[in-house]
């Protein structure tokens, strides 16, 4: 296994069979201890070895938990804050090397088809007791380690957009291939258009009905879902599975949205980055490209330079063509298109432009 498999291999075992841990394996995972980085390399900690056989009612004042005694051995992670490194602030490192060393050994439990849990709300008085720990050393978690008799389940995570956050970096910015560097705040790949129905409230709503120039009723009757029973509040119209203002410029793989110089704030609100699932969908279906965990366009040289030229339009076009231009063709759509949409008779491939000439 490389390293990404065994960390999503492990999980929080809390059943364990009866079946001894093999003395190579421990050692195995006790090196993997050892070998941890810290602080200044300090190493400023005790892993405390625990036979259960025996010792299950001790255990237990420990950690109540009846799984937790299953398993052939606990191991009890303690730091030693007098011996750690300290941050000229004051901050002792202490907890955090510990919690280094414990990983390790976690994760090379895991390689070796050994469970571990790691356990924090543990009574720390009882541990000091049982443990006979001297007043320097400080127990701050355990771990049973045995096979495991459970099967992972299903692991809920953050996406990467939201725990990874790049300082003094454009998350639209863009550098493909050797080419110079291009920022657009959106990848105009219409993914998101596609899967989310736009909510407006009534304040929302009648700002974009006066800014595409039609009355109140115009507007409700043409570009808001007759299935939303609200009086105060609206959802857009979808077309062809999209909002109805989405429409991709015929012969390329780029989006546009009709009221980009106005837009409901649910669409304003959306940051596009290249750690969104749905912008990574996007580039993956009409570009071929991935995205890599550090934030790296993977792709053929011929599917990178594409996207870098189209990106480029994007950019042009936004800097030489403000709202003045895009909001004159906004207008013409919305004069133009009500009878087709209304009569359900668009043809497939038809743009809004084509539609209003």
């Amino acid at each position: 296994m490389d390293f990404l498999e065994i960390a999503e291999k492990r999980y929080s075992v809390r059943a364990y069979k009866p079946d001894p841990v093999e003395d190579d394996k421990l050692q195995k995972v006790l090196e993997a201890v050892r070998i941890a980085p810290t602080a200044c390399n300090l190493q400023p900690f005790q892993f405390i070895v625990i036979h259960t056989k025996g010792r299950e009612a001790e255990l237990r004042r420990i950690y109540s938990a009846s799984w937790f005694v299953k398993a052939p051995i606990v191991i009890c992670a303690c730091g030693i804050p007098s011996e750690s490194w300290r941050r000229r602030d004051g901050k002792n490192y202490c907890d955090i090397d510990v919690t280094i060393a414990m990983d390790h050994l976690i994760l090379a439990a895991t390689e070796l088809g050994l469970g571990t849990c790691w356990v924090g709300a543990f009574n720390p008085e009882a541990a000091r007791e049982i443990l006979r720990l001297p007043d320097k050393v400080e127990p701050i978690a355990f771990t049973p380690l045995g096979y495991p008799d459970d099967q992972l389940g299903h692991k809920s995570r953050k996406s990467l957009n939201e725990i990874v956050k790049r300082a003094l970096v454009n998350p639209g910015e863009v550098r493909v291939v050797n080419e110079e560097v291009v920022s657009t705040s959106c990848f105009r790949c219409g993914v998101c258009c596609t899967k989310y129905q736009i909510y407006l409230t009534l304040v929302e709503a009648r700002r974009i009905a006066d800014e595409m120039g039609l009355t109140w009723e115009e507007w409700l009757e043409r570009y808001t879902s007759p299935s939303w029973p609200g009086s105060d509040s609206f959802l857009l119209r979808r077309y062809n599975g999209a909002c109805v203002f989405l429409e991709r410029l015929k012969g390329s793989n780029i989006t546009r949205c009709f009221t980009q110089p106005f837009k409901p704030s649910a669409c304003r609100e959306w940051n596009a980055s290249l750690y969104q699932r749905d912008c990574q969908e996007g580039l993956a279906k009409y570009w071929g490209l991935t995205v890599s965990p550090l934030g790296q366009f993977e792709g053929t040289d011929q599917d990178l330079r594409r996207f870098h030229s189209l990106l480029k339009s994007v950019v042009l076009a936004e800097d030489t063509d403000p709202q003045r231009k895009v909001r004159s063709q906004k207008l013409e759509m919305c004069l133009a298109c009500p009878p087709e949409f209304q009569s359900g008779m668009w043809q497939e491939g038809h743009t809004f432009r084509q539609i209003v000439t």
